[in-house]
């Protein structure tokens, strides 16, 4: 950041010069954390097995869905067909 951007901002915001070096610093050492901080990877390696998952169901559908359909009418026929006791 220039010198002379550095002032103005200072100076919209009332701050002294050690005051902005040190809000400049706390920015930085807070950005610096963030991307070191690894808690949130756990949930990002869910969220991406459970894409993964989604796309398998929905492949395996499209592949054998008419026949898993046709399986599924043919074993529900086949059970109404049992003659049930009186």
């Amino acid at each position: 950041m220039t010198e002379g951007l550095l002032r103005r901002t200072l100076y919209t915001y009332k701050l002294s010069l050690s005051e902005g070096l040190n809000l400049r610093l706390n920015i930085l050492h807070r950005a610096r954390g963030f991307f070191r901080d690894d808690d949130g990877l756990a949930l990002t390696e869910y969220v991406v097995l459970l894409g993964v998952l989604t796309a398998i169901v929905v492949i395996a559908v499209q592949a054998f869905g008419v026949s898993v359909a046709d399986v599924w009418v043919a074993w529900a026929s086949w059970i109404s067909d049992i003659p049930t006791p009186t």
